[in-house]
């Protein structure tokens, strides 16, 4: 039978000294179990020691990405509120580039309608004016005459003239027709454009023809000794009124 070996058990022993003149000598053994513990310590915070540089590496590192990223959204930022003062500064010459149209086609449009209002000033005083000399309020002689006025029937106004004077029409008109009258000869129709159509009834020569263009004063016919006598009558819209009604407006 082969003999079992005895480990031989080695310690381990640590000098300490120093460098002075008299620095003693001292021993430190060390049994191998406690210099496996040491050593396994001393890797277990070499180890920790070195995880934790390489985690506060990481961190830093991820800080310095944060802090990175945080300056990158600060500048994306300034510069999206620079481009939006930008906008805003453009956006308001825009705004008082247009007002300044909008003020000059106002002043424009002040001036169109003063414009405006003194043309329809105008246009109503010469249509004032039109209306007064197509409206018969005119005396149809050019002399001073009697007058007898009958109402029953068709109204009719009979004026009895002076030698030498004329019958002339009460507006502006135009002659609507010329026929024979049995009582006075001749029957002259003026429509004068306005609803209202005069009528003149005389035996005298008739001075227009049919289709001529008249104006108030125009003569008729001629007062001689033979047809003093005139037959006066008015129409408004198709109807007859009494002719003094319109002269009277005049005055």
């Amino acid at each position: 039978m082969r003999r079992k070996k005895h480990k031989k058990k080695v310690n381990h022993i640590v000098i300490f000294t120093t460098d002075a003149v008299d620095a003693k000598v001292r021993q430190c053994k060390i049994r191998p179990l406690v210099g496996t513990l040491l050593i396994v310590l001393a890797c277990v915070i070499v180890g920790t020691v070195f995880g934790v540089l390489m985690y506060e590496e990481k961190l830093w590192a991820g800080v310095q990405e944060t802090v990175s990223y945080k300056d990158s959204v600060i500048q994306s930022r300034d510069a999206l509120i620079k481009q939006k003062e930008d906008e805003m500064l453009v956006l308001q010459d825009e705004k008082a580039a247009l007002q300044e149209e909008i003020d000059a086609l106002n002043e424009k449009i002040t001036v169109l309608s003063d414009t405006v209002n003194l043309k329809l000033q105008t246009v109503e005083k010469l249509q004032k004016k039109l209306d007064e000399h197509t409206i018969p309020t005119g005396f149809p002689l050019t002399g001073s005459a009697t007058m007898q006025e009958v109402t029953e029937g068709n109204p009719i106004c009979i004026f009895e003239g002076s030698k030498n004077t004329m019958v002339v029409a009460a507006a502006d008109g135009v002659v609507l027709s010329i026929e024979d009258d049995a009582d006075y000869g001749h029957k002259i129709t003026v429509d004068h454009g306005n609803g209202y159509i005069s009528i003149y009834r005389n035996k005298g020569d008739v001075m227009v023809k049919q289709g001529d263009i008249i104006y108030r004063g125009s003569t008729l016919y001629i007062i001689e000794s033979d047809n003093l006598q005139l037959g006066y009558q008015m129409t408004k819209d198709g109807s007859y009124i009494n002719p003094m009604d319109v002269l009277s407006i005049s005055g």
